[in-house]
């Protein structure tokens, strides 16, 4: 990332913690639809390699997004957007 962008976007769990992620809110939609794109198309292997390939494509720190997706509990593609609240959205109802 460049030295002139958002120190990042904040995102939420569903367990209410906050992390701070080293793209902006722009990017994390970006990542969030390819992610779902590849999935649908290859499935889940049960490692990052679809964020990985997204980060490397538009040049943002793979070892610091990794670390944060990590963080929020995203220790596979799938999880990234199971793991995370969207801005506007509630907890269902029958949590």
């Amino acid at each position: 990332m460049e030295s002139n962008q958002s120190s990042g976007y904040i995102v939420h769990t569903w367990s209410g913690r906050s992390y701070r992620l080293p793209i902006d809110r722009d990017q994390f939609s970006s990542l969030l639809s390819y992610v779902d794109e590849m999935i649908a198309l290859h499935g889940c292997d049960n490692t990052l390699q679809h964020a990985e390939t997204w980060a490397r494509a538009h040049k943002v720190a793979w070892f610091k997004l990794n670390r944060s997706l990590r963080s929020l509990g995203g220790f596979c593609d799938c999880e990234i957007g199971l793991n995370t609240v969207a801005d506007g959205e509630e907890e269902p109802e029958d949590w």
